[in-house]
């Protein structure tokens, strides 16, 4: 028996769905290894402003696939910058719970840490 496509638009649709399909299970596993690589630095770490930078580009590779990971990252970068006395980490985490928000749909809070990123950024004359 013969598939027999209804209509071009649809016939052109699966052909390249069926095209990009690899490359989304590739794009998939490149993010579970940068994730895996991330979350091992975050580990081996000294409590640092590289900690501090690491726990950042981990909760953004979470924001959009495990926004409740992000979130206590964002706020475990914020409670170590603290620690540390690290302005840039943050204003960094600040912005990193403020895109958490927004993403949720909860701009009130995204607003709220945005500005408290911005005054912060103002006072290091960034």
């Amino acid at each position: 028996m013969k598939f027999r496509c209804g209509s071009r638009g649809l016939c052109l649709l699966l052909t390249i769905g069926m095209g990009i399909q690899p490359w989304s299970h590739a794009a998939g596993s490149v993010q579970e290894k940068r994730i895996d690589s991330l979350t091992a630095l975050v580990k081996s770490s000294a409590s640092d402003t590289n900690k501090v930078r690491a726990i950042s580009k981990l909760a953004r590779n979470y924001l959009y696939i495990s926004p409740d990971s992000s979130i206590r990252l964002y706020t475990r970068e914020l409670n170590l910058s603290h620690e540390l006395n690290y302005p840039d980490g943050i204003a960094d985490a600040y912005i990193g719970l403020s895109n958490y928000y927004y993403v949720r749909g909860e701009y009130v809070p995204a607003l709220s840490n945005y500005f408290e990123a911005l005054s912060i950024l103002e006072e290091i004359g960034r």
